[in-house]
């Protein structure tokens, strides 16, 4: 695997999560990958099986090491974390891979640990990632989502990005159009409504 260039600087953001807790969101490091381990460790069955799209008991570390190292270009991540006593604890990743066409469009991912979800961080995570697609020229974002996963359907619908979802077996395809977030824009982000084909 070739090393990754420097993270991007300008990208790490204090952010207030519902309930008032602190955390920061900042690009994905090579060191994180035991922090990844750690993190698969304390996903439910459930989440595990919504990411990964079948049942896994942890995550090996040589692909916790693949995941952790990007080129900050055609495959980039970010991670929120908070702090724990004297220990900063990841609690959610946000990745996009590139798609073989179109060239302006990837595919993403998101967990967030089940003890910090409904508390907005995978929406500033999300966020966080589409705005930094944005500035590479990304314009679509693809989320391959199986068909009962709900939560992530609804999840995908409140994001405020104009989407088209498409069902296709057990998938549902969910195309996303990237708009700026209100961090970029310092102004208030605008809905866009869902098609589904």
């Amino acid at each position: 695997m070739s090393v990754p260039a420097h993270s991007p600087t300008g990208w790490v953001r204090p952010v207030q999560l519902r309930g008032g807790l602190q955390a920061v969101i900042r690009p994905i490091k090579p060191e994180d990958a035991p922090r990844l381990i750690d993190l698969f460790g304390r996903l439910s069955r459930e989440s595990v099986y919504y990411r990964f799209f079948f049942k896994r008991k942890e995550l090996g570390l040589d692909e916790a090491n693949h995941l952790a190292t990007v080129d900050y270009h055609k495959r980039m991540a970010f991670v929120a974390e908070v702090e724990e006593g004297d220990q900063l604890k990841l609690i959610g990743v946000a990745r996009y891979e590139p798609l073989t066409a179109p060239p302006d469009a990837a595919e993403m991912a998101i967990v967030v640990s089940d003890d910090y979800q409904h508390h907005g961080v995978g929406r500033l995570l999300l966020h966080t990632l589409g705005d930094y697609a944005l500035t590479l020229g990304y314009t679509t974002f693809l989320a391959e989502v199986l068909s009962d996963n709900y939560r992530m359907i609804a999840f995908c619908e409140r994001l405020g990005y104009p989407l088209r979802i498409k069902s296709e077996g057990t998938m549902r395809h969910i195309w996303i159009t990237l708009r700026p977030s209100k961090e970029l824009l310092a102004a208030p982000h605008t809905s866009g409504a869902a098609h589904r084909e």
